[in-house]
């Protein structure tokens, strides 16, 4: 996805991760309602459910430090991977009676999603909130788990049994 930062966008910027004028262009790039924050040296992505976070290229880089510095910038254009037309439409993930026996809800919701996806134990964590980490290179991908999944977690590990069950997750392609 090609970013291009206007005069506008630096005329408009305010000096604030989601107004500054990298997060301006990004939004009006990606035509999408989502939420748009920069860092020095990365963009994140917030919509419904997720929360997608990459490094940003060089030259972007340089533009942002500079910005916070209040130094003289240029309009300028960089390139980005467009992961918001990425999304595949849903993923099927069972946690089986065999994931439930052996292990807590988070590792046993881990383990299905980990089987479901391909992916290595490394590359994937549950935090207490219940949302899901994707590691791949220098990007990060963060999605909410679905309330019901949650809920589920929750009760197992305060003692209560359940039941397998699946869910689906909306996850953008791990192509690397």
């Amino acid at each position: 996805m090609k970013i291009t930062v206007t005069q506008q966008d630096i005329n408009n910027a305010k000096d604030s991760a989601s107004s500054c004028p990298i997060a301006l262009a990004t939004k009006r790039a990606t035509n999408k309602r989502i939420d748009v924050y920069v860092e020095r040296s990365r963009i994140e992505f917030e919509g419904k459910g997720f929360c997608y976070r990459t490094v940003l290229p060089s030259k972007a880089t340089v533009f942002v430090k500079s910005f916070d510095e209040y130094r003289k910038v240029e309009p300028f254009s960089f390139e980005i991977k467009n992961i918001l037309a990425e999304f595949k439409s849903k993923v099927e993930v069972s946690v089986t009676k065999n994931d439930l026996k052996y292990e807590d809800a988070r590792s046993a919701v881990k383990r299905a999603i980990r089987r479901a996806l391909k992916i290595d134990n490394k590359d994937l964590s549950i935090d207490h909130f219940h949302n899901l980490e994707i590691k791949r290179k220098k990007t990060r991908i963060y999605i909410a788990l679905p309330a019901r999944v949650s809920y589920k977690m929750t009760n197992h590990n305060r003692g209560k049994l359940i039941k397998p069950f699946s869910f689906e997750l909306k996850i953008p392609k791990l192509n690397d």
